[in-house]
């Protein structure tokens, strides 16, 4: 009887697969171990991927475009409306306060603000100021979070989606998209010596006007209006710029700029006499034979008003046309009372 010899099968090609320093194990066993690994490199390669991403990106929905965690990628502000670099870190600029040189810093700055000061819920207040920046709809709500923000904060430094500054997106906006404003024509208004103003004519298709204003001592605000007229109180003297423009959904108007000074305070003329050829009205006072007052007789108010001092010099006053009536009552210098007038003009 011929025995048929035993059947290895090749390795790999059975139901067991040797492995080094583990000797054989079941195939299927180590088909499932190579899926186990081949997932723990792709985990890892997708969370590399998503620290490395670059701002503005949402890299494998790391950060929701539009929530709070998508600030961090928020690009800073260099001066020119675009992005750049901070200089320091967003902890320093929150403490430092405004003005600010990236978006992040500046919400932060205003969700300490909504959340310490006024008691608003974090996540929603993060999740409100996520949306606006991203230019996504909010609701009126919403829309009244985001200004008590940039009343606090001021506007954020860096351009929205829809140009500078960043468009409050209302959903269902019945003006709907809109299109981009024209330009403001600023005219000076009142000044007094601590306040200024500038006035405007209303811009078609704008919804609001945001401004910003710079003067002495580092003098630095900002802020939103819906009205045609600006006003800054409680300045210290000097002249400030004042840059305006029209705001709608759709984007911003281009800027507009004014200069206005406060005004300046101005001494009061120094005191002077009356020109000659004016008149005087000089009441009598009462005449005492042993002291007379210079102004008791016609002969003494005549030598105070520098007629001289002949008896007779008087008559230039006595004789005067303004004194007709005077004249008429008493008839003679000699006969005027106390609580006459006396008409004088100066020589």
């Amino acid at each position: 009887m011929t025995e048929t010899p035993p059947h290895h099968p090749a390795p790999g090609a059975g139901g067991s697969v040797k492995l080094p320093l583990v000797g054989p194990v079941p195939k299927k066993w180590a088909l499932a171990g190579s899926a186990v690994l081949v997932g723990v490199a792709y985990w890892w390669w997708r969370s590399h991927s998503a620290s490395s991403a670059a701002p503005g990106v949402d890299p494998a929905a790391a950060a929701d475009v539009g929530s709070v965690s998508d600030l961090s990628y928020q690009p800073a502000y260099d001066g020119s409306g675009g992005g750049g670099s901070s200089g320091s870190s967003t902890a320093d600029q929150v403490t430092a306060g405004p003005p600010f040189s990236s978006n992040a810093a500046w919400a932060q700055y205003a969700t300490d603000y909504l959340v310490n000061t006024l008691a608003m819920d974090p996540g929603a207040v993060g999740q409100d100021i996520g949306l606006y920046l991203a230019g996504l709809p909010v609701s009126s709500a919403q829309r009244d979070v985001i200004n008590q923000a940039v009343g606090y904060a001021g506007l954020p430094p860096v351009s929205g989606p829809h140009g500078y500054p960043p468009s409050i997106n209302v959903s269902g906006s019945v003006s709907g998209p809109g299109s981009i404003p024209g330009a403001v024509h600023l005219v000076a208004g009142p000044a007094t010596q601590s306040a200024v103003s500038v006035d405007w004519q209303a811009v078609t298709g704008a919804s609001g006007y945001a401004w910003q204003a710079t003067g002495p001592g580092g003098y630095h605000h900002s802020g939103t209006t819906v009205d045609s007229t600006l006003t800054l109180t409680g300045l210290a003297a000097g002249a400030y710029t004042i840059t305006v423009h029209a705001t709608s959904s759709a984007g911003a108007g281009p800027d507009a700029s004014l200069v206005v000074s406060t005004k300046t305070a101005t001494a009061p003329p120094p005191s002077q006499p009356p020109p000659t050829g004016t008149y005087d009205a000089v009441t009598v006072a009462a005449y005492h034979s042993g002291s007379p007052a210079w102004n008791s007789t016609l002969w003494g108010i005549a030598q105070h008003y520098g007629y001289g001092s002949a008896q007779t010099n008087y008559l230039p006053i006595w004789t005067d046309s303004r004194n007709a009536d005077l004249r008429a009552r008493r008839g003679t210098p000699q006969h005027i009372q106390p609580g006459d007038t006396v008409q004088v003009k100066r020589k």
